[in-house]
């Protein structure tokens, strides 16, 4: 079974923000399997139990706010049996452009507190799908992460977002090395007719 995971935070207040992004893109999947109805929760979690091109799938949103979401992932793994490499987790990344795709396995977590606690518990054995949030600003992270996508970002963000359901679709049936090369861009939204691995 996969297990796809959406970083992010809980509460309406966090919804549209950058650090939200894996939320935002999860519930996109759930909305285009018709399953939004069918969020169940398990290990301080809402998940969802489908079929996504013909896989059986967990689509995952950890409820424990960002720093803690290992704890979920965890334990989620640990319940319905997943191996490392059938786990996906889908985060925003500061360092590339606001849209950038970077499909990565087995790397070290770099500056993302969510992440750095999935790495803590289960080690660096699986998939990342990091989507560009660039910071213009570097030294002011928190705030940044936790404010609202601007105007123009929030227009361009169903065509981003339906790219990514894309790359997903490639990633469930084949492997992270082969989405990447297929789906990792250069440059952030438009993104350019390359694609680099």
């Amino acid at each position: 079974m996969k297990m796809i995971v959406g970083l992010g935070n809980p509460g309406q207040k966090y919804l549209l923000t950058r650090h939200n992004i894996g939320f935002l893109v999860v519930d996109a999947l759930a909305e285009v399997l018709n399953e939004t109805q069918n969020w169940k929760k398990k290990a301080e979690a809402f998940y969802i139990k489908t079929q996504f091109q013909n896989q059986d799938c967990l689509l995952v949103k950890p409820q424990t706010y960002m720093n803690l979401s290992g704890q979920s992932v965890l334990g989620l793994m640990t319940f319905f049996k997943i191996q490392k490499e059938d786990l996906l987790v889908i985060q925003d990344d500061l360092s590339l452009a606001f849209g950038a795709i970077r499909y990565q396995h087995e790397r070290s977590p770099g500056g993302h507190n969510g992440v750095k606690d999935i790495h803590a518990r289960i080690g660096p054995v699986y998939s990342r799908l990091k989507v560009g949030i660039l910071n213009p600003h570097p030294g002011d992270v928190t705030s940044f992460v936790l404010q609202n996508f601007s105007i123009d970002e929030q227009k361009d963000l169903p065509e981003v977002i339906h790219r990514l359901i894309q790359s997903l679709e490639q990633w469930v049936n084949s492997n992270t090395k082969l989405t990447a090369n297929l789906f990792n861009t250069k440059k952030g939204y438009p993104w350019d007719s390359k694609s680099e691995s």
